[in-house]
């Protein structure tokens, strides 16, 4: 009898990379940037393969917490642009984990999911215009002043997020006796 010798197809992992795990963004953003390259149906230190490259291959996005976003997290297989959109006035920190899946299988100890990559995103809140109030009731000076002067009391409200007050413009108006 002649021995026959079968020979049979393991799929191999996909694999590609995250350079850059790390993403700062603004809320009410849409975002639409490259996350991932080197992008390959499997490992290429094995050599080419043709069943491995006729394989389709597509990313599972899982992401927290979804109130974050207004558009979920996707990343495109073809150039493996990162997209989504951050809500309106909210902010925070989300993280996403990203694998990449072929449909080569799993039969005879194959590998058809990349490891993990993990991704995080830092969300800014919208930037707030400065807030100047100016209060209903002048303050008065004439105490060592020569010919008294009024002087609107200013209260300058400054959000923490927000780029510092450039000018503030105060106008000394001269106080005339009836004004005591």
């Amino acid at each position: 009898s002649n021995p026959t010798l079968r020979l049979v197809h393991i799929n191999r992992q996909p694999v590609f990379q995250i350079p850059y795990p790390w993403i700062n963004t603004n809320a009410g953003f849409n975002y639409n940037q490259s996350l991932a390259i080197n992008i390959w149906q499997g490992e290429r230190d094995a050599g080419p393969d043709v069943l491995e490259e006729m394989q389709a291959l597509k990313f599972a996005v899982s992401y927290e917490p979804a109130f974050l976003f207004a558009q979920e997290p996707r990343v495109n297989v073809d150039n493996g642009h990162l997209t989504f959109s951050i809500r309106k006035d909210h902010s925070g920190i989300a993280f996403l984990r990203v694998t990449l899946q072929d449909d080569g299988g799993k039969q005879n100890g194959g590998m058809d999911t990349s490891e993990t990559h993990l991704v995080q995103i830092v969300i800014r809140a919208r930037q707030k215009l400065p807030l100047l109030e100016l209060a209903t009731n002048p303050l008065r000076c004439n105490e060592g002043v020569v010919g008294g002067m009024v002087q609107h009391f200013v209260n300058v409200s400054m959000h923490l997020d927000t780029n510092p007050l450039a000018s503030l413009k105060m106008d000394v108006l001269p106080v005339t006796a009836g004004d005591f």
